[in-house]
């Protein structure tokens, strides 16, 4: 008879105690990002690329993802890579010619 309440106790603590431990597991935290480390990581993804280690830019793709999820940017490279696409890596502004290009002679047409 004495047996019946110490099981009912045990498993009346076990349940507590289980419950206690998903309260922190369930608790919502907070998800820190970094867009500064993100661009950081698509530059260097792009620079990869231009390199042509395309294993390098997955990884820096992926590790900028990891800092900014909502970034698309960074979405766009990494999926270019993993479809086998092509990324544009916008190249160097060149400096503007001192000389301007000569205009073209303008030819009238008849009737016009």
């Amino acid at each position: 008879m004495m047996k019946k309440p110490l099981i009912i106790v045990a498993v009346a603590i076990f349940l507590f105690m289980f419950i206690i431990s998903l309260n922190g597991a369930l608790a919502v935290q907070p998800y820190a990002f970094s867009n500064a480390a993100c661009a950081e990581y698509i530059t260097k993804g792009k620079k990869a690329v231009s390199e042509g280690d395309m294993e390098m830019a997955r990884t820096y793709f992926k590790k900028a993802i990891q800092e900014n999820p909502w970034n698309d940017e960074a979405w766009e490279n990494y999926d270019k890579i993993i479809s086998g696409g092509k990324i544009t890596v916008k190249p160097k502004k060149k400096a503007r010619p001192e000389i301007a290009p000569k205009e073209t002679e303008e030819v009238e047409f008849e009737g016009c």
